[in-house]
């Protein structure tokens, strides 16, 4: 795995994880592509491909794997690229889709992997959208903008199905792993709701110091960074906390991301369980980033009380860092079943060259001007193309109407 981490000095990280990351070990420098002319916002990972948002008003293409720099798209609105998300269907392991919102507010729909093409660009905010979060059926998409509105998109037909005015501003969005909730960040409070039939707001997170970036462990499990430069963890079922790391670093947390799981151990060495639920919850190993420049891995035990968060290792990138992401070990950009052979790597050399022309040729382009003729979102996925079995792997199961059905209390204060 390789952990990336982007920078206001306009810098994209990486470095490899150890096979091993429970143990303190070095983390190795990978690679360091200077790709922007402004500081980096915002990256996601999916599948080998990274990319990046920054304040030039550019989307930069990484390929991990071959440690190259592909290119890069302009944004089809006005303004930085605040915030990014790239879709990788359940069980293939190449993304299919790319999601950019814009310093204006609207929402730009991509293809991904084999090209870069713009599919649609959806309007609705009407001031910077701060975070993006794809359900993973990639059936719908939650949105969240400076002007306190959060806004559910539906991906198949191409449009906004559903906004919600906030009592305030919310930073940062989040699907759990399953999908079945959601967690959203205004100030310092954190809100979980459930989504589907029985929709409505499951808890409130409430935290001394603003939030400011947060990673799901598990559909059970939250933790959340902020302000003061402290790591939470939550159980969102009773919404209390299972512990705390006070000054896990000097200055503000700017990035949380899960990097690994275990079974968890047996019981006869659990020094304190505070719930049911955190019997069951695997250990995990988390990758935290702060404006002081250092990246840190921990090792989380969600079952015990004294403990549960012990440092591993840490890097100096003597940059400030602003988000970070995690890249999953991939042999081919379409996954099969397969030990990866002769004919996934030219698969995969193939699709990387595909990929550079497009980058160029939307580069070309500087961003195509009629974008409302274009073909809608996410049209029917074709699972061939993707290389997922004709039964399928994609279950688009969660119907957009039943995602807002939340009761009456706040979102956000």
């Amino acid at each position: 795995m390789t952990l990336v981490a982007g920078c206001y000095e306009r810098f994209i990280f990486g470095f490899d994880l150890p096979s091993d990351t429970s143990k303190a070990q070095d983390l190795a420098k990978r690679f360091a592509y200077p790709g922007h002319q402004g500081a980096v916002k915002c990256l996601t990972a999916g599948g080998t491909f990274v990319v990046s948002g920054g304040a030039d008003d550019q989307l930069h293409i990484y390929d991990t794997q071959g440690q190259k720099d592909l290119g890069f798209l302009m944004n089809p609105g006005e303004g930085a690229i605040s915030a990014v998300a790239l879709y990788v269907p359940s069980g293939v392991g190449a993304p299919t889709h790319l999601f950019s919102g814009g310093a204006d507010g609207t929402l730009a729909v991509w293809s991904a992997g084999r090209s870069w093409d713009c599919l649609k660009v959806m309007t609705g905010h009407r001031k910077e959208i701060t975070s993006l979060s794809i359900h993973p059926s990639g059936k719908l998409g939650l949105s969240t903008s400076r002007d306190s509105t959060l806004r559910v998109w539906d991906l198949v037909k191409g449009r906004c199905s559903y906004h919600h005015i906030l009592e305030a501003i919310a930073d940062v969005v989040a699907f759990s792993p399953s999908g079945s909730l959601y967690a959203l960040v205004a100030g310092s409070k954190v809100t979980i709701h459930k989504i589907g039939k029985e929709a409505g707001l499951l808890g409130e997170l409430v935290h001394s110091r603003r939030v400011l970036c947060m990673a799901w462990n598990t559909d059970d499990v939250l933790l959340t960074g902020t302000e003061a430069g402290s790591i939470h963890a939550w159980d969102v079922n009773s919404s209390t906390q299972i512990c705390e790391k006070v000054k896990a670093h000097q200055t503000r947390l700017r990035g949380l991301t899960v990097t690994a799981q275990t079974a968890a151990q047996p019981a006869s060495s659990v020094v304190h369980v505070q719930s049911p639920v955190l019997e069951k919850q695997t250990q995990s190993t988390v990758a935290s980033a702060a404006s002081d420049g250092l990246v840190k891995m921990w090792h989380f035990s969600p079952d015990k009380q004294d403990g549960a968060l012990q440092i591993v290792s840490e890097v100096s990138t003597g940059a400030r860092l602003t988000c970070l992401g995690l890249v999953h070990p991939q042999p081919s950009m379409l996954q099969t079943g397969k030990q990866p052979g002769k004919a996934n790597r030219q698969r995969h050399k193939q699709m990387l060259k595909t990929s550079a022309g497009q980058v160029k040729k939307q580069t070309r382009k500087a961003a195509a001007a009629d974008v409302e003729s274009r073909q809608p979102v996410l049209p029917k996925p074709d699972l061939k193309k993707v290389g997922v079995a004709k039964n399928g792997v994609v279950d688009f199961t969660v119907d957009a109407q039943h995602v807002m059905q939340t009761n009456k209390k706040s979102v956000g204060r």
